[in-house]
């Protein structure tokens, strides 16, 4: 997390203590919810057209810019994805335990690719209000 740089769709490293039992990290404060807390202004509160765009585009190009920064981060979920505020103006990728750093020559078998999937699985999720192949929650899908 230290070795990514500052992006606007990123959460951001700010400084970490480290104790004798346990370590702390302040990053970026992201206190608008995650991003199935917002409702939307569509019909029954989903998401319109719009927004579902809008929020894809944020996520997208904080994926990208990892991957231009060869970091793949392996575990995009909708409770990784975070509003930067109240009023979500953006949404920041948050949670990045299990990424990894790669070289331009990857593993073919879990990479990158990874994400851009994960990715498509959240535009689903939002657009249809439910999950693909038949899943009912996010446990099931994504672990």
């Amino acid at each position: 997390m230290e070795q990514i740089p500052e992006h606007p769709n990123v959460v951001t490293f700010k400084e970490k203590f480290e104790y004798e039992k346990c370590f702390q990290v302040v990053m970026t404060i992201c206190d608008g919810g995650g991003l199935f807390s917002r409702k939307g202004k569509g019909e029954g509160g989903r998401f319109t057209e719009r927004q579902e765009a809008r929020a894809i585009r944020n996520i997208m190009e904080g994926v990208k810019f990892c991957h231009q920064k060869y970091i793949f981060h392996g575990d995009i979920k909708p409770g990784n994805i975070m509003w930067k505020d109240k009023e979500k103006s953006c949404l920041f990728l948050v949670d990045f335990g299990v990424s990894l750093k790669f070289t331009p020559v990857i593993d073919k078998s879990y990479g990158k690719e990874a994400d851009i999937w994960s990715v498509g699985v959240i535009l689903y999720q939002m657009i249809n209000s439910t999950l693909p192949f038949g899943f009912h929650h996010d446990g099931e899908l994504f672990n």
